[in-house]
């Protein structure tokens, strides 16, 4: 309830992963206090290539097609819809770091009794206007991987915060908007 949307982060975000992949998040307003988040994972489809999956005897082929470009308006014709995840999130700032929860919001999720395994907690961190990362923890540091509430997460944060070692930047998404 105390959390505010920050209006910078709202919109279509592009995340290109090493291997080719590619993923769109879209941070739509649901409130003054959270978004509705969508993931959506996309693969390249070359020129003239059919959307139907590869046989196995494409395989090697399909190892050497080098990969395609960051998503753009100039080849979104050529990418397809391969997966998509649906979560509620908010911000949270703790000893002047902002944070981002997600909470899984699947069909199975949103019916009466169910809740969800485990809400993913990022740092984030800008980098310019149309730029950001999220950085997750080394969640073996002082048993983040074992807490049962989010008062015990956010104490080991607390502590943490400033640690070099707390956050593996080396696997940081790059968000860069669209």
């Amino acid at each position: 309830e105390k959390s505010r949307i920050d209006p910078s982060l709202s919109g279509v975000w592009n995340l290109s992963d090493a291997d080719g992949g590619h993923m769109i998040m879209v941070l739509d307003p649901y409130d003054k206090h959270t978004w509705l988040m969508s993931l959506i994972d996309l693969s390249g489809v070359a020129d003239g290539d059919s959307a139907e999956p590869a046989s196995p005897a494409d395989d090697d082929a399909a190892k050497a097609t080098p990969s395609q470009p960051a998503f753009s308006a100039a080849n979104a014709d050529l990418l397809k819809v391969t997966g998509m995840s649906i979560h509620k999130c908010w911000l949270t700032r703790i000893k002047g770091e902002t944070f981002m929860t997600w909470e899984s919001k699947t069909l199975s999720e949103t019916l009466p009794d169910m809740v969800p395994e485990a809400w993913w907690v990022l740092r984030v961190r800008k980098s310019g206007a149309d730029t950001f990362y999220l950085d997750s923890f080394d969640y073996n540091i002082d048993g983040l991987n074992e807490v049962k509430t989010s008062k015990q997460a956010e104490q080991i944060i607390r502590r943490h915060v400033n640690d070099p070692g707390f956050f593996k930047l080396d696997s940081s998404p790059r968000l860069e908007r669209i």
